[in-house]
Parts: structure tokens; sequence; C-alpha cells
């Protein structure tokens, strides 16, 4: 208790504000938390630093938890540790919030460094793509004359265990999202369903303190094309699509059972302008994709999915086809991070709403 009551008064000089009373965190006697000035060799197994000048982390033995918010941070439970005089190797596990924080609770923390609260503004996202063939191989082509997204998203994030048990999690993706999609399908008979991937953020990370432990969170989010193809012979399809949404996407966790996030206002729009379905059957549904990733530590966590699809169907034995633009969502992943406690986190559908189009 003395550690987290000198690391709250450190905090709250730092950012010159009165903090009031110290939160009521319990963290396990095991914890180290390594100092962020001591030079780190991190691999998936194993961390390695100088002897010299870490004295006092010579002391560490087998099952102690160390945690580091250097990089994206990590959080390891020490198997084997190695001492020759120089350096100091421990070999490691993954460890779980559940085995070093005892009560905790994200609400109640400052923030460290240039981090924020738990509820983070993300960076913004545009991408315009023009004239890309992503695929083409002897069964699928796919020519995009455009992919354009904006997306201004925020990111909150909520915590809280007791007794070593998660209490409460909340991972919800908020913003507006403005997308158009107008791409071209050639497809030879088979079933395919690829994706690829237009564009990628750089990790975005955020520190959170419970007691002396920092949790360290990293988001990436990743916008591409998701396509899902059934033909019965040779086709050629060419599909665009609008979206316009203010929307709210993810999961919680409260009273022992998971829940989705799930709210939009939305307005769509769609067009076919040319359409080859000179085969006996087509189905061709193309999403563009807005992805979020979190990461807690160097684990993965939660994803959450969300964007515009285009679909077109031709039925078997008729002349005539189908289309419809629509918005999906989707919010899965895992959270060992937090122990063998936690319900195994369900694969949820958030949207699927669509109007047709003709």
């Amino acid at each position: 208790m003395l550690r987290l009551l000198a690391s709250w008064v450190a905090t709250c000089v730092l950012l010159g504000a009165g903090c009031g009373p110290a939160p009521a965190v319990e963290t396990d006697e095991r914890v180290t938390v390594l100092p962020p000035e001591v030079v780190l060799d991190v691999e998936a197994d194993r961390v390695a630093f100088a002897r010299p000048g870490n004295e006092a982390l010579a002391a560490l033995r087998v099952d102690d938890l160390v945690v580091s918010a250097q990089g994206e941070g990590f959080l390891r439970r020490v198997l084997a540790v190695h001492d020759d005089g120089e350096r100091i190797m421990l070999d490691t596990e993954p460890a779980a919030l559940g085995d070093a924080i005892i009560d905790g609770d994200v609400d109640e923390a400052l923030a460290l460094g240039d981090g924020k609260w738990d509820s983070h503004t993300l960076q913004l996202v545009r991408v315009d793509v023009r004239g890309q063939r992503p695929i083409d191989t002897a069964d699928l082509t796919v020519d995009v004359h455009r992919a354009a997204l904006s997306l201004l998203p925020t990111l909150d994030l909520d915590l809280a265990m007791r007794g070593r048990r998660l209490e409460h999690f909340e991972a919800v993706l908020s913003s507006q999202l403005d997308a158009e999609l107008d791409l071209e399908v050639r497809v030879r008979a088979g079933t395919i369903r690829p994706a690829v991937t237009l564009w990628r953020s750089v990790p975005m990370v955020f520190y959170q303190q419970i007691g002396v432990v920092p949790v360290v969170e990293t988001a990436v989010i990743s916008v591409g094309v998701r396509l899902e193809v059934t033909a019965r012979g040779d086709g050629r399809v060419r599909l665009q699509g609008a979206l316009r949404s203010t929307l709210a996407a993810g999961l919680r966790f409260e009273d022992g059972h998971w829940q989705r996030v799930a709210e939009s206002s939305h307005a769509l729009d769609g067009h076919l302008p040319a359409a080859e379905l000179d085969v006996d059957q087509i189905d061709v549904r193309a999403y563009l994709f807005t992805r979020l990733d979190v990461k807690f530590y160097d684990l993965a966590g939660p994803f959450i999915d969300v964007g515009p699809y285009v679909q077109v169907d031709h039925p078997l034995g008729t002349d005539a086809y189908r289309g419809r633009v629509g918005l999906y969502g989707e919010v899965g992943g895992t959270l060992r991070v937090f122990g063998v406690r936690v319900p195994a986190l369900p694969r949820f559908e958030l949207f699927d709403v669509s109007r047709p189009v003709f």
C-alpha cells in the first residue's frame, strides 16, 4: 500500500491538480513494475536487462509478476530467473490482470504521461483509394474504381475488477462515418471469400493506471474490402454504394453478461450501373470494412468491424437480379488478459440493415 500511495501522490504532483483521496486499489504482493528507465530486451517468452544499476530487480523470483509500460507494454509471470552478474534474464509467460489486480477500477485512476482517460479520441481516418486492382487471380479479379471512407472515432474503454473477477467492461467505438464504394468484380465459377486491406493506421498507444499497475492499450484501425462471391459460370458486375451514418458499436460486460452496443442513424444509397450476368447464378456481397483492433499489453483483445456493403443476387433460373446496399457490423475477439474467470467473449452481429437498389 505504501507503493500505491507514493505513486498516487507523485502523479498528482506531476499534474499539478488536487486529486482527492487515493483510489481503493489492491494489487497482488508479487507484482513488480519495471521502472521506465530500465532498458529492456523483450521477446515473446523472455525479458532481459542489465544487472548493474538494477540490483533491486535481482530479487525477482519464480511466480512473480512483472509489468512494464514500455512500447505496447507487457504483463508477465516469471518462470525462471537467470543471473550471470552482468544481465538478468527472465523466462516468462503471459499473466492476467486478474492475477495482478485483486480490486481495481480505471474509472477512478489517473492517466500516465501523454495518455488519456478511458475515453480516447483516435486519429482522423481519411482513405480515398482509386484505380487499384487489389485482387487479380485466375478465378477472381477486383477493380476498385473508388473506395473512400472518413471517420473521427472515439473509443470508450471502461474496466472494473473485484476479487480477481471482471465486474464491468466496455469497448465502444463512436463516430460519424462517411463511405463510398465503387468496384467491379469479374469471377469464374466457384465460391470465394477474399479480403484485402487497403490502409492500416500506426498503433495508437494509451496508458491508464490501476494502483501501481500501468494498463497499456493499443488500438489499430484498418480499412479494406471483403467479398463473398458465388458463381455458376463467368460473370461481371459493378457495384456502387454510399453510406452516411452516426453510430456507436461495441460491447459491454455487466451483471455477469455480455451485451452488444449497436446504435446508428444512417442514410444508404446504391446503384448497379453495369451487370453482365450471362450466367446461371451469381451472388456478390462486397463490404468496405473499418476494423478496430484493441490489444491490452501485447495480447489480442476485442475487435469492432463496421461499414457499408453492396450486394447483388441473380437467382438460379431467372433473368432478374436484385441489388441491396446496407450497413453491417460485428464485434468479437478474446480477453485472455483478464484471466480464466471471464466468460468467453461472444461474436455479436451488431448491424445488418439494408435497402433495395434497382
